[in-house]
């Protein structure tokens, strides 16, 4: 859990050359691509630790 936080909580966002293609909220830091998401091409996955005090800025992946 992250230090001064109530929870462990991710927003994810997933983007293929089409724009978004899902966006994912969780508890646990793990996201699993689809096929479909992976034959499209690259795909950009953005992450951000959601808080008690707000959302952090994003790491940004690029898969």
């Amino acid at each position: 859990m992250p230090l001064g936080e109530g929870g462990e909580a991710y927003a994810v966002t997933v983007l293929t050359g089409a724009g978004v293609t899902r966006l994912v909220e969780t508890t646990t830091p793990v996201v699993t691509l689809s096929a479909a998401e992976r034959a499209a091409g690259a795909v950009r996955v953005e992450v951000r630790q959601r808080g008690d005090f707000g959302v952090s800025l994003p790491a940004i992946l690029m898969v």
